[in-house]
């Protein structure tokens, strides 16, 4: 049963969830890869179902479409970009990370 129940997660129903999660007024902050995983996903799923991999734009355009108002940050951008180390020294020669994305949004008045 629960492996039919997660096989009918999508992009959208992530972010209505999200959503749902907030409270009234609740704000999301987003400052990371969009690579979204199960915990113990090796479990319950087969393995091209282990994660969800959208992209930047999909993730905006549905959060619109929902009705989240995003916050313009200092340059007038809704969204942002923050190169972030991911297990390695910013003072290492060879830094590994993720090239995130940075976005504050007001949770839709429903």
């Amino acid at each position: 049963m629960k492996k039919r129940a997660l096989k009918k997660i999508n992009k959208k129903s992530c972010i209505v969830l999200f959503c749902c999660c907030l409270q009234p007024d609740g704000v999301w902050i987003n400052l990371g890869p969009l690579q979204w995983h199960w915990a113990d996903s090796h479990a319950y799923l087969e393995d091209e179902e282990m994660s969800l991999e959208v992209s930047l734009d999909t993730v905006i355009d549905i959060a619109k479409h929902i009705g989240f108002q995003f916050v313009h940050g200092e340059q007038g951008e809704e969204v942002g970009r923050k190169f972030c180390h991911y297990l390695s020294s910013p003072n290492s020669m060879r830094p590994q990370g993720y090239d995130c994305a940075l976005w504050i949004a007001k949770k839709p008045e429903w």
